[in-house]
């Protein structure tokens, strides 16, 4: 009885093994695995999308038929040669240091927690970590800050509409090789009334705890008021080197390397041009500058 017991187990176990789904490997740049209980309304409900978009985005799949261990494309599937957003700019140069082993690479999350996940796609659609009130201090909230986007995101639920005016220029490099996006850029303080003397702080995987960037293994991110600048970069090789989380000191200019050109932003004292210009200015990325933004 025991063998006929053991037997039947294994059974089922390979049938399991069999029946789970899987989507596309390559083509889809956020999944989920499905939990036990889990139905496609439900999915959709966490992921902000709805059920016509799983079926769309996992061909071969049934949402009558879902078991625990499926793993389901949540967002668009791309091609994997060309990249994960329509207008990317494309840097095809190598990294400083090129990641060499898969002990530089980290696995990617497949889910997508509620007001703690990023999400990076252009200049105009991308989302940072702000305090969930006006005023708050940056570095005083790393901790229990939320998402906010330019627009409805469906990879980062819960996130909040960014305060108009905020972002006075956006700057977006995919880098296929290295394997990260980023956006660079100028803000308005006073847009969210934060004060022109917050010297700012760092976001990243542990601040707030559990934050992810949708469809990489990493990301570092810093908002610096007193500057008037942001930045944010998600990485899924040489995570060390391209998204370090131990140089919040360093600022956006020397950690996250690239454009920070941008319109002139008025603190309480009048009408000035961001500080970092005339310091920082050699470090940017030899990329081709894509068009600003007002958001």
């Amino acid at each position: 009885m025991k063998f006929l017991y053991i037997l039947s187990a294994s059974v089922l176990m390979h049938q399991a093994a069999v029946r789970a789904y899987s989507a596309t490997a390559g083509s889809c740049p956020n999944t989920y695995e499905a939990q036990a209980g889990d139905t496609c309304s439900s999915i959709a409900t966490r992921f902000n999308i709805n059920e016509n978009d799983i079926q769309t985005w996992n061909p071969n799949f049934s949402c009558t038929s879902i078991a625990t261990n499926d793993i389901l494309c949540i967002s668009a599937p791309y091609n994997s040669a060309t990249g994960p957003a329509t207008g990317a700019t494309s840097i095809n140069t190598s990294p400083t240091t090129s990641a060499t082993s898969s002990s530089s690479s980290a696995a990617i999350p497949t889910t997508h927690p509620h007001g703690k996940t990023l999400s990076v796609k252009s200049e105009k659609d991308f989302c940072l970590f702000l305090p969930t009130k006006p005023g708050q201090e940056i570095q005083a909230s790393e901790k229990t800050a939320h998402t906010f986007c330019t627009s409805h995101q469906s990879t980062a639920p819960g996130a909040m509409i960014m305060p108009k005016g905020l972002i006075l220029s956006a700057h977006y490099v995919y880098n296929k090789t290295a394997d990260y996006v980023q956006i660079t850029g100028l803000l308005n303080p006073a847009a969210y009334n934060m004060s022109s003397h917050d010297q700012g702080g760092q976001f990243d995987m542990r601040s707030p705890k559990a934050s992810v960037c949708a469809g990489y293994a990493s990301f570092v991110s810093l908002v610096e008021p007193a500057q008037g600048d942001y930045c944010i970069r998600c990485c899924n090789t040489n995570i060390k080197e391209l998204c370090n989380i131990g140089r919040s000191q360093d600022g956006c200019w020397n950690l996250v390397k690239g454009n920070y050109d941008g319109p002139k932003i008025k603190h309480s004292g009048g009408t000035k041009s961001t500080t970092h210009k005339a310091v920082h200015h050699h470090h940017h990325a030899t990329a081709a500058a894509p068009a600003e933004t007002t958001i």
